[in-house]
């Protein structure tokens, strides 16, 4: 079968298309001279924050692990912590480790016939990082102090297909920012679901049982007391803003947290998301937090444990009473609405 002239150009631009294609798939796990030659300067010469998917930091005190199984087609999906606890990593937290990576930069570099490992402390380092990105798999070993500048210290760069590996020294700030613990990584909000998301709120213990549901009307009612009537407005906003208050300070041991709660005057919340398929959150509110005296617990129990102390000041918002919740206005707007 002839060809004519139009029909063999449409034939060669789609034979170039799909080598153009065949090219950028064979390549993109490669480092590029134009991404060397833009992050020399940088102890990871390569940084794609789409493509890492597992972090693990070795360090005194016990191993941290974080990985992200699924991300979408815009480089986004969510992280987790896997140890020492498993939940899921706070946004910001795992953010600002990732830009900590990213923004690394070397004091300078050191000549291999320079190294000394054993003298740098590399053999046996106070730090690892591993970071998985693609078909990269970083090794960061942070080893002992650097004679100078003060306060400096020797990394190393190596692992799987690792770019421009090799030995260098880099600032105190860096490995501060490197060797950081879990809480970083932790979120710190307990009552992750805001009001306007819920069908039903449950608060016992200081304050009694107050059963609350929401509206149509985007208001609240009681559910099965005072005659389902009207919940007061400004009275629940107080109640409310405790949701948002109760940020871990500092976290604690669950078992600990049981310990200090028990048989303490306490206020118990359970809170019913509107989409039925959303667990319902259980938290905990009370006692005395085991490292502050000025502070009191709270426990979320469902989903996800988690303990920490929070400001004391929210039972006095959390206890509101019945009574108190009650709206005993004629009408439910405010008069400059």
């Amino acid at each position: 079968m002839n060809l004519d002239r139009s029909q063999m150009v449409n034939a060669g631009l789609v034979a170039v298309a799909i080598a153009l294609v065949i090219t950028v798939f064979a390549t993109s796990g490669s480092v590029t001279t134009s991404e060397i030659e833009a992050r020399s300067d940088n102890v990871l010469v390569a940084f794609r924050e789409d493509d890492i998917s597992y972090v693990k930091i070795e360090r005194e005190g016990g191993d941290i692990v974080l990985d992200r199984p699924t991300v979408d087609d815009a480089g986004l999906g969510d992280w987790f912590v896997r140890e020492p606890v498993e939940e899921e990593a706070d946004p910001a937290g795992m953010q600002a480790y990732l830009d900590a990576l990213r923004f690394a930069t070397w004091i300078r570099r050191v000549d291999d016939d320079q190294v000394d490992r054993k003298k740098f402390g590399l053999e046996s380092p106070r730090l690892v990082v591993w970071v998985r990105m693609g078909k990269i798999g970083y090794k960061i070993r942070v080893g002992g102090e650097a004679a100078s500048p003060a306060g400096s210290f020797y990394v190393e760069v190596a692992g799987e297909n690792a770019p421009r590996a090799g030995v260098g020294i880099v600032s105190k700030t860096l490995v501060t920012e490197l060797e950081t613990t879990v809480d970083s990584f932790r979120e710190r909000l307990l009552v992750r679901y805001v009001s306007s998301s819920l069908s039903k709120i449950v608060l016992e213990g200081r304050g009694g049982t107050r059963k609350l549901r929401a509206t149509e009307w985007d208001g609240w009612r009681f559910d099965g007391q005072y005659g389902d009537a009207r919940v007061n407005r400004a009275a629940l906003d107080r109640v409310l803003l405790q949701f948002a208050r109760t940020s871990a300070d500092r976290f604690v041991d669950v078992l600990v947290a049981e310990k200090a709660l028990a048989d303490a005057d306490t206020v118990h919340i359970t809170l019913i998301h509107e989409e039925k398929d959303r667990p319902k959150a259980v938290i905990e509110v009370g006692g005395v937090c085991p490292t502050s005296e000025n502070d009191v617990v709270g426990f979320r129990r469902e989903p996800e444990p988690v303990a920490a102390c929070v400001p004391r000041s929210v039972m006095d918002g959390l206890s509101t009473g019945a009574d108190e919740l009650l709206d005993r206005n004629l009408f439910y707007m405010r008069i400059d609405e």
